[in-house]
């Protein structure tokens, strides 16, 4: 759950990824979510033996590289950062454990080696497409079969006020513990980033039967399979409504949450009730209302009873219950939360052992109980990451937001999936617990910029936390890019003159509707190494991108964005701000030409519409408009071009459009304007611009060092070429008269790309950032450099 001050918002706007759903730019909003280093620390492992691994001081990492159409890839490793929704587990010795994230795939934790491994790539999912989500809405494992894991995919956008539910999400199926999956024809409205994403799983399966699954859906009801996942039946929704409650073009919670105890099936309707099953489905009886605000969540069996998490969308406090099914009824506990949201675990091996937390586990909001939840006791949290720095250098313990609380069904000790990583405790019941990261493996960090200048380093920005300089891919960084808050990175760029003076720009977007939310920027004169922040800013100098002069590193100019929604730049222009003393002052400009059209919206990371020229110290702007703007006097005036790309909504430009100059010649820009493909001028706009021929869409654009000494610069582009029906990565030795098909798949993964960008020093590298998997560094095969 996300702070945003002043404002409920029907998503949790942390982090948000864009996944790109259609050509034409319909975007789907993806989110991520809302420590100091300990000593070395063993893990005890998930059977309850002595783990071969510890959680000492960070080693190299072991990360095996993909081969995936000409080039070999290696991770950029950053560890976690991202919201793990949910986690599961058998009871089995060692347990089979999995966890869901909601843009990163789903993960199996591996005792032995005491990592994650990625389930979701493009050689596991049936029918993997470039572009396609990652966002996992609920998994499932078979208690009497821990290979069999059932996972609901989907990124579903909301349908509008009186249209038909028109799903495209998925339940995949797998019996080899996540490495192979297979899928049904039949589609849902799935949404695994949503607001009720979290806390609760819809899939659960027949503690006797791992064929015989349930699955409660956010708009269409209740549904079973009896035949592992072939096939599904709805349950009628005159039997077991569809749970739709307040605005039904808003999030749902709809059938929130699924349960067995033994061979009785259970299921929590929203604005309706608790529903109750013991003859296979074939009819059901309310055990428990709900009045329209309430929701049922978390719902698990223990030793014969079921126990359930009411949360609330009006505010009002939250309640957990127990069901006593012989005597048919309910007990409230006192809980002492306030929160409209509870999320607890009971340890399946002594029910009077509970723990609870609201929306955010943080000193004196997270409670556990001896006696069966009857009394309580509050604690304080440390954390420590020994083997990822970075997660303790930061101010996470302040606000974690909280997917699940889990008692390990072996040892009784305490997993937490939250909105960063997952973490562990090895004694809940301290006065301060503490929490151990146990997120190697998992990569889910929202990359929305990268960039390497001549002679330093990678430098990524992600949304939620800054960004990172990758300074030893063979390591997870120390620390994040700035300091230590909480902040999501949006815009990076280095000056072509100068190239160890690189900007940063992002926004405090988890407080947009506080006072106390900042302009965020700052200015390196080392590569990346120190930061000085931006001074003399206001709080509308919001995200967006940055650019630094090629002759003079303390001429800058800030391009902010917008956002309440991609129409807000009509009702409340930005314009364009610029300074000439390294960001310590900032001269504000309302608009150019009248227009504020350059960069409409703070999750659309893929768009770039504001360029420094890498040569001569110019400036350009690339509206969505079709028109085309360039300022030589650092940006206090701009002059409009008599020509210009034909960047457009209707070619999906105001989502897609990147605009980059040429690192070797000034004046030279090139245009990706979405699926009208690629566009080039020598001149800066004087004379009209020129379409390369072979390109058909662009997603996003960047150079490299040329391939020979002497030659032309690389280009790579994601999208489209050479009239290929997938989108894919693509590379251009020759000054763009060609293009090779590098891989569709860059680094095994399916999910979208936000950037691209070549090294300037080395031939053939270049660097990825996704919207969900973190950053991947690619090389040519039998390269050297």
């Amino acid at each position: 759950m996300t702070r945003v001050v002043g404002r409920v918002s029907s998503r949790p706007l942390v982090g948000l990824a864009i996944t790109i759903s259609s050509l034409f730019g319909s975007v789907v909003a993806s989110s991520c979510s809302l420590s100091e280093s300990g000593s070395d620390t063993t893990l005890e492992g998930v059977d309850g033996s002595d783990p071969p691994v510890t959680a000492g001081p960070q080693a190299d990492i072991d990360v095996a590289p993909v081969v995936q159409g000409t080039y070999i890839w290696r991770a950029m490793p950053v560890g976690a950062g991202g919201y793990v929704t949910g986690i599961v587990a058998t009871a089995a010795s060692p347990a089979a454990m999995y966890a869901r994230t909601d843009v990163g795939g789903a993960y199996r934790w591996e005792p032995a080696s005491q990592q994650w491994t990625q389930l979701l790539d493009a050689t596991s999912l049936p029918g993997a497409r470039p572009g396609d989500v990652l966002s996992v809405d609920s998994i499932a494992v078979a208690p009497s079969l821990g290979s069999r894991v059932y996972l609901a995919l989907g990124n579903d956008e909301n349908p509008a006020p009186d249209t038909p539910v028109a799903g495209a999400g998925r339940i995949l199926v797998s019996d080899d513990s996540g490495a192979t999956w297979r899928a049904a024809d039949q589609r849902w409205f799935i949404s695994g980033n949503q607001r009720f994403r979290a806390g609760s799983e819809r899939l659960v399966v027949d503690p006797a039967n791992p064929d015989h699954v349930l699955f409660g859906s956010s708009r269409e009801g209740l549904f079973q399979s009896f035949d592992a996942g072939a096939t599904w039946a709805p349950i009628p929704t005159s039997m077991v409504p569809a749970g739709i409650i307040d605005d039904p073009a808003s999030d749902q919670p709809g059938v929130s949450a699924v349960a067995f105890v033994g061979t009785t099936m259970f299921a929590a309707v929203a604005g309706s009730g608790m529903y109750m099953s013991s003859d296979n489905g074939a009819s059901w009886t309310m055990v428990r209302p709900f009045d329209a605000a309430q929701y049922g969540a978390g719902a698990i069996e223990v030793a014969g009873d079921l126990w359930l998490a009411i949360n609330r969308t009006d505010g009002l406090p939250a309640d957990l219950s127990v069901f006593d099914l012989d005597a048919a009824s309910w007990t409230d506990l006192p809980i002492p939360s306030t929160s409209l949201v509870a999320v607890f675990a009971v340890d399946p091996t002594d029910a009077s052992r509970v723990a609870l937390a609201d929306e955010a586990v943080r000193n004196g909001h997270i409670w556990t109980s001896t006696d069966g939840g009857q009394s309580w006791s509050a604690h304080d949290i440390d954390i420590a990451s020994p083997q990822i720095p970075w997660l303790a250098n930061t101010d996470l313990d302040d606000f974690m937001s909280t997917g699940r609380l889990m008692f390990d069904p072996v040892d009784g000790s305490l997993w937490f999936a939250e909105g960063m990583a997952v973490w562990h405790s090895t004694d809940p019941q301290a006065a301060t617990i503490t929490f151990t990261s146990v997120a190697r493996g998992i990569e889910e960090t929202v990359a929305s910029a990268v960039m390497a200048a001549p002679g330093g380093v990678p430098i990524g920005a992600i949304a939620d936390r800054q960004g990172f300089r990758f300074d030893d891919t063979a390591r997870y960084p120390e620390r994040t890019l700035i300091d230590d808050t909480f902040v999501g990175g949006t815009g990076l760029d280095y000056s072509g003159g100068n190239p160890e003076v690189v900007a940063w720009v992002g926004a405090e977007y988890h407080i947009y509707y506080s006072e106390e939310r900042r302009a965020r920027g700052a200015l390196s004169t080392d590569g990346g190494i120190t930061w000085q922040q931006f001074s003399g800013t206001t709080p509308e100098m919001f995200g967006g991108e940055v650019a630094v002069s090629a002759v003079d590193p303390d001429v800058l100019v800030w391009l902010p964005t917008h956002f309440s929604d991609p129409w807000e730049y009509l009702r409340s222009p930005v314009g364009v701000y610029y300074s000439h003393d390294g960001g310590q002052s900032w001269t504000h400009t309302d608009s150019v030409a009248g227009i504020d059209s350059f960069h409409r919206f703070l999750w659309w990371f893929n768009r770039r519409a504001l360029a420094a020229d890498r040569v001569n110290g110019s400036f350009y702007l690339m509206s969505d408009e079709g028109r085309f703007f360039t300022s030589s006097d650092g940006a206090a005036t701009w002059q409009e071009a008599a020509n210009a790309p034909p960047c457009l909504d209707a070619n999906a430009c105001h989502v897609l459009g990147q605009l980059l100059a040429q690192p070797d010649r000034a004046e030279r820009l090139w245009a990706g304007v979405g699926i009208d493909g690629l566009y080039r001028t020598d001149d800066a706009g004087r004379t009209p611009w020129s379409k390369l021929t072979g390109v058909d869409e662009v997603r996003a654009l960047g150079f490299g060092a040329p391939m020979i000494a002497g030659g032309a610069a690389t280009v790579f582009v994601y999208g489209r070429a050479n009239g290929d029906a997938k989108a894919g990565l693509y590379r251009s030795d020759d000054d763009g008269t060609t293009w090779r098909l590098i891989t569709s798949f860059p680094a095994g993964s399916y999910t979208d790309i936000n950037a691209i960008s070549g090294d300037p020093d080395v031939p053939g590298r270049v660097y990825i950032a996704f919207s969900g998997t973190g950053f991947a560094q690619g090389d040519p095969i039998g390269a050297t450099g």
